[in-house]
């Protein structure tokens, strides 16, 4: 299932929306940064972290990493691509290539898109995608490409520590087998300062912060965290399930925050849903100041359908950041709705955030709502 041509070009900086229904390296070690005026006295932004720990799949032979807070493994890097440019307009596949390249209006602040993908189609995926010496996570998102099968969704999208070099996603079936493909997008950044030279990734890691929020156990766990600095590019979140399955609805943008929702279906699995955010200070010195900007998009699906929507992002900007809302309304019992995939495309020359969403196993309507965060200097 691709998306759609637009009907119309659409002009610099405006929003732009569509919908449609259908089927179908080296650790770096951990450093004290100084506090804003404007953060909270509280805050704490000394990074102490075991390292993520890569391997090789005794099996497989295939490349891992573990995240040791988690315990989860995930594929290091499968099929890892800088993804290329397709042609202006041309509506892409669920596997397409996307855009190689953003520069915001500065012409100091750009960013790359990565896409990596699980090598064989297995019931429950675990990919984890990289990018560049030199740039930093700034944001990133995934999608389960199940084919004509019966479904596959996502229980985490985020990043994984603080190093900010790599980003992780897990999907699974559930209820119904459905052999399926995880593919993993991540943004990475770099700054290019006022004499011509790139920041190192070292010395741009030290003016950002990824922070966490575990929140408490339920059927419909939620959690929300508060951003360190005040420039947030993007987050995600993971459900930290063990039983039957618990899915994700959300990983959503709320300014200086970031929240997650999971929510079980047809077997209880109460568990708790964990947030993850990223942010950077304001000013960059030798480079400049940061603005950020959103741009948000809501569809409605009926039952039985795939549901998707597109955000764009202001003129001058790069897409940074992903998010994405299956319970909008936020209601005590969510819909049973869930996320097939929040990923980066590029259509009619434009960068979007793209959500793709379905109900499962019980027919049900729903709203999404998807959200695009911008950066400029």
């Amino acid at each position: 299932m691709g998306l759609k041509k637009l009907n119309a070009m659409l002009g610099t900086g405006v929003l732009a929306a569509l919908a449609f229904t259908g089927c179908d390296e080296q650790p770096v070690a951990p450093a004290e940064k100084s506090i804003e005026p404007n953060e909270p006295v509280g805050a704490n932004p000394i990074r102490f972290r075991e390292q993520a720990l890569e391997g090789t799949d005794s099996v497989t032979g295939e490349r891992t990493i573990r995240d040791p807070q988690t315990g989860e493994t995930y594929l290091l890097n499968p099929n890892r691509k800088l993804m290329t440019a397709g042609p202006s307009g041309t509506a892409l596949s669920k596997v397409g290539a996307n855009i190689r390249s953003q520069v915001d209006r500065s012409g100091h602040l750009e960013t790359r898109w990565y896409e990596c993908a699980s090598p064989t189609p297995t019931n429950h995926n675990t990919v984890s995608c990289q990018v560049e010496p030199g740039f930093l996570v700034v944001g990133g998102g995934a999608y389960a490409d199940y084919g004509t099968g019966s479904g596959a969704l996502l229980t985490e999208s985020r990043p994984l520590d603080w190093n900010l070099n790599t980003w992780v996603a897990s999907s699974k079936d559930h209820m119904r087998s459905c052999l399926h493909t995880l593919h993993v997008y991540v943004i990475g950044m770099r700054l290019k300062k006022s004499d011509g030279t790139y920041m190192s990734d070292y010395d741009l890691w030290n003016y950002s912060y990824m922070d966490t929020k575990t929140g408490s156990i339920s059927s419909y766990p939620q959690s929300v965290v508060t951003a360190i600095y005040p420039i947030v590019t993007g987050g995600g979140a993971r459900t930290n399930w063990s039983g039957a399955g618990n899915l994700l609805i959300r990983s959503a943008y709320l300014g200086s925050q970031w929240a997650g929702q999971g929510r079980d279906l047809s077997v209880v699995d109460r568990t708790t849903v964990t947030s993850y955010i990223i942010s950077f200070k304001r000013s960059i010195p030798g480079v400049g100041n940061f603005a950020v900007n959103s741009i948000s998009q809501s569809v409605n699906t009926p039952a039985n359908f795939v549901g998707t929507a597109a955000s764009s992002i202001s003129s001058g900007s790069v897409l940074t950041g992903l998010g994405v809302d299956l319970n909008p309304n936020n209601l005590a019992v969510p819909p049973a709705r869930f996320l097939i995939g929040i990923r980066p495309e590029f259509i009619g020359g434009y960068a979007f955030a793209v959500g793709y969403n379905k109900d499962h196993v019980v027919a049900t309507p729903g709203t999404m709502t998807v959200q695009a965060i911008g950066l400029s200097l």
